[in-house]
């Protein structure tokens, strides 16, 4: 959920932004502000700046910017609505959540429960009844760091989470709410029995859910916890809150919690796995979210064929880069790695193959290419492929090797790729949290970009400025998404308010993206000298601003439209004047 905009400043209020990165660079005093190595990126002479006073921070190095909860995002790879709870465990603030209390309280008990169970289970293992499952451990050579680091535990069976979870104060009614506890004929027992069990954590670390394997011959292999208020298997991937500590561009994309403890055994700790179900779009959304390009490791039979199959446009579609990977003389990764070891792996990775490549590839074998009508279907199906490719150059490419394979022209390959290209995104150069340029670019160029970020600066700092400016400028001559709404922001703010402070007016963002614009705002002020120099400053960027607008207008008009195109110019002439002659109230 998103949190009204008074619980997310109550939040920032109570969370001191040195405070917060003191406890990641040393910071110094350098007249209002304090200044410190970049812990974003490394250096050896400090460029990192943070306002006490403004409460926000910014790297001349990398562009790094933005306030506490920007800051707590990108240090610890966090969505917004996730920094926020962060910093609210932090401040020990309660927030609302969503639904009546006692759904909330219903949602922290299945989360306290699971916690206890874990440990219950990881003791267990450890004890004398989980011989068996340390033993089969051994033989897969798991080792005890990876033991403990995954929270591996064994689960008895019979009664015994569910009696020791009520000695300690559960309810009956949250057991099996949190899928732990099942009701039976003989009464309440244990959901998971004779299982090796793997916590399943969300990606703040907290244990949402459960999967077993059994240890012997029962069926199934392996069971999950059943959907939750706190877990849903289509919305969760395990080994994700390791793996976004990374930070890595890339995750390797798994079927088994196996394979995904083996790859972190071997050092690739940015693998995770889906759980037993179908990739969809909520899977594609969590990867877009910590990395722009998903490696996929499934295994090597028909069933997993067809999953990559299937995953591929789903991942595409949310933005995300796809390459996949065989291994081959092995099953799955674990094996791989036993037998291979990690060298041959991280040799394996480097030549993961395009998505494109793999499905041609994969759809060749449907098809007899001696045959005519069976070629032209497959030149048609191959064509659609390669429409998804990351750019032209690399469509090209595609392009002319299937020209080689079946004989038909790249001429007309390349036109039935173009009609068939519409409904993929490209995928991304990185996360936007990356990027502290992913907001869209201004029209108008360079000149018109400085002359928005200084109005926005200019009637952020000075109420009577923005009645001023806002009497002069519409909404719409800010001309781009981001700074209209930024400028929407700030009125905002106003009337709520009555002042537009800097960290308030990032909050109003969720992309990182734009938060880093917002901050470079503040980072880099106007310069002028005198209130004469600051009023003719902001005229000179009122005249720029609105000169775009109108070049926009001009561009977009039909050339039979005479007189609108001859009332533009003339605004168009006019926009160079004093706007404003006072804005000191």
């Amino acid at each position: 959920m998103r949190y009204s905009d008074d619980i997310i400043d109550e939040v920032r209020a109570r969370s001191d932004i040195v405070d917060i990165i003191s406890a990641h660079t040393a910071l110094k005093k350098n007249g209002s502000a304090l200044i410190g190595l970049c812990p974003f990126h490394g250096e050896k002479s400090p460029s990192f700046s943070v306002s006490p006073e403004k409460q926000v921070y910014h790297c001349f190095g990398c562009g790094a910017g933005g306030n506490v909860i920007t800051f707590v995002m990108s240090k610890e790879n966090l969505g917004f609505v996730d920094a926020v709870k962060w910093l609210a465990d932090r401040a020990r603030y309660a927030l609302p959540e969503s639904g009546d209390d006692r759904e909330r309280a219903l949602r922290e008990r299945i989360v306290a429960a699971n916690a206890a169970a874990a440990r219950f289970y990881y003791a267990e293992l450890n004890g004398q009844d989980g011989a068996g499952a340390r033993a089969y451990l051994d033989k897969r050579g798991v080792s005890p760091a990876m033991r403990k680091r995954f929270g591996l535990g064994y689960a008895v069976g019979g009664a015994r989470v569910t009696d020791k979870l009520l000695a300690e104060g559960f309810r009956r009614d949250e057991l099996v709410s949190a899928g732990l506890s099942a009701e039976g004929r003989r009464g309440m027992g244990d959901r998971f029995f004779q299982r090796l069990m793997f916590p399943i954590f969300d990606s703040r670390g907290r244990v949402i859910a459960f999967g077993g394997r059994v240890m012997g011959d029962g069926r199934p292999k392996y069971l999950n916890s059943p959907e939750t208020p706190v877990f849903s298997k289509s919305r969760a991937l395990y080994a994700l809150n390791f793996a976004k500590r990374e930070r890595s561009e890339r995750l390797f994309v798994c079927e088994g919690y196996m394979d995904v403890v083996s790859l972190h055994q071997y050092g690739f700790t940015n693998a995770v796995a889906t759980l037993g179900t179908a990739f969809g779009d909520a899977h594609a959304g969590l990867i877009r979210q910590y990395a722009r390009e998903a490696v996929l490791l499934f295994d090597a039979d028909g069933a997993g064929e067809n999953a990559v199959v299937r995953a591929i446009p789903i991942l595409l579609k949310a933005g995300v880069s796809v390459k996949v990977l065989r291994l081959s003389g092995a099953k799955d990764p674990d094996e791989f790695l036993k037998a291979f070891g990690r060298g041959a792996f991280a040799e394996a990775a480097k030549n993961a193959v395009d998505h494109i490549e793999f499905q041609v590839t994969a759809l060749k074998r449907n098809y007899d290419l001696a045959d005519s009508a069976q070629k032209i279907l497959f030149g048609r199906e191959a064509a659609k492929l390669a429409a998804t490719a990351a750019g032209e150059i690399e469509k090209d490419v595609y392009i002319e090797e299937i020209s080689e394979l079946t004989g038909i022209s790249e001429e007309a390959l390349k036109k039935e790729s173009d009609r068939s290209g519409a409904g993929y995104a490209r995928p991304v150069g990185a996360r936007s949290r990356a990027r502290p340029n992913s907001f869209d670019r201004s029209e108008g160029g360079k000149a018109a970009d400085e002359a928005r970020r200084n109005i926005i600066h200019t009637i952020t700092a000075s109420e009577p400025a923005a009645r001023a400016v806002r009497a002069c400028l519409p909404e719409a001559e800010m001309l781009t998404g981001f700074y209209r709404a930024a400028y929407r922001a700030v009125y905002a703010l106003y009337e709520k308010k009555g002042v537009c402070y800097p960290p308030d007016l990032i909050s109003r963002f969720e992309d990182e993206g734009e938060q880093r614009m917002i901050a470079n705002v503040f980072a880099r002020p106007p310069v002028y000298g005198d209130e004469a120099a600051r009023l003719k400053m902001l005229n000179e960027c009122l005249g720029v601003v609105k000169t775009a607008y109108y070049d926009s207008q001009l561009n977009a008009l039909k050339a039979a439209d005479f007189a609108e195109r001859q009332r533009l110019a003339e605004a168009k002439r006019n926009a160079k004047k004093q706007y404003i002659t006072d804005v000191d109230g």
